[in-house]
């Protein structure tokens, strides 16, 4: 399984892994999932510009939730290298 191939590379324990990952992965995807049950219950988005919005959106709230939350602070993930490219890129 890929997780134990993970766990093993970290050189962390299955339940430790777990205990990591599982929280901040769920906590960090219910904002996206507000946003859809939003664009789906409140907005009722039903033509496909409608549907390419939420998905724009969506992926989106994804990222910044998951770059600025999930990643933050975790010991076996640093992405400053990438924002700071990036960063540089866009001044560019």
């Amino acid at each position: 399984m890929v997780v134990t191939v993970a766990c093993r590379e970290l050189q962390i324990s299955l339940p430790h892994y777990l205990q990591h990952v599982v929280p901040r992965a769920a906590v960090g995807a219910l904002p996206v999932l507000a946003l859809l049950l939003w664009f789906k219950l409140g907005l009722h988005v039903q033509s496909i510009t409608g549907l390419i919005a939420a998905g724009s959106a969506m992926v989106l709230l994804f990222g910044v939730t998951w770059v600025f939350f999930v990643y933050r602070d975790d010991p076996y993930v640093d992405l400053r290298p990438h924002l700071v490219r990036l960063r540089a890129w866009s001044r560019a």
